[in-house]
């Protein structure tokens, strides 16, 4: 938890609230959406997808950014989705909640895919299903009431499939490219 907790103004010393209080009303929050963030983790687990194909995973992510009031860019990196949620006690750090979208492709696995053979043998569903709980203790906490700074909450396509298959190297090329235009 940030370090960043509004200090409140005299005239609202009834809503102070201590960092210990805060992290104490966020588990609580996640805490009654516990069935809920499981129901995401399992029907991530019973939808794998590969990556740069994870369309369903990618819309169950906007969608439930969305029901949280938060704004969510889409199609990042092919199938990424983020939302920044602003905290309103003014600037200070970025902190990143990642949870990757891709399965395995896992021939063989119980509860692989038929059809692609893509499993979340590797907890990709339990990454998204955690940042997603993350999200929605913040949110109904009213956290960003008293923090500083930023939290982006990042769900990412593909990253076995990225750094196999030098798509990063590219990315990291072009953008590099991209800085050295804009500087001449």
């Amino acid at each position: 938890m940030p370090e960043a907790v509004r200090k409140p103004r005299e005239e609202e010393s009834d809503q102070a609230m201590t960092k210990d209080e805060l992290k104490r009303r966020i588990f609580e929050a996640i805490d009654r959406r516990a069935d809920e963030i499981i129901g995401i983790g399992e029907r991530i687990l019973k939808n794998p997808e590969m990556g740069f194909k994870e369309v369903k995973t990618a819309a169950l992510v906007h969608e439930t950014f969305q029901r949280l009031g938060l704004e969510a860019r889409t199609g990042l990196a092919m199938t990424g989705v983020r939302a920044d949620a602003r905290g309103h006690a003014g600037e200070g750090p970025t902190f990143a909640l990642l949870g990757e979208l891709d399965g395995l492709r896992v021939t063989g696995h119980p509860q692989a895919d038929p059809a692609t053979g893509a499993a979340h043998a590797c907890g990709h569903n339990a990454q998204v299903a955690g940042m997603l709980g993350a999200a929605m203790g913040l949110v109904d906490a009213k956290a960003f009431d008293h923090l500083a700074g930023r939290v982006a909450l990042f769900a990412v396509p593909a990253r076995r499939a990225a750094t196999s298959s030098g798509v990063r190297h590219r990315s990291a090329r072009a953008s590099s490219s991209s800085r050295a235009a804009s500087r001449s």
